[in-house]
């Protein structure tokens, strides 16, 4: 049930990185790979 939240979160981080523009996108992969970790922690 915590999927959609989390979903939800990401989308939410990308919307904030891109508005901060192109510099940002490192720090966007960076955050994907801990939400892919959480996810896969929860699984």
């Amino acid at each position: 049930m915590g999927t959609s939240a989390t979903r939800l979160s990401q989308q939410q981080t990308v919307v904030n990185m891109t508005k901060h523009g192109v510099q940002s996108e490192r720090k966007l992969k960076t955050v994907q790979l801990m939400m892919l970790s959480v996810i896969i922690d929860v699984i």
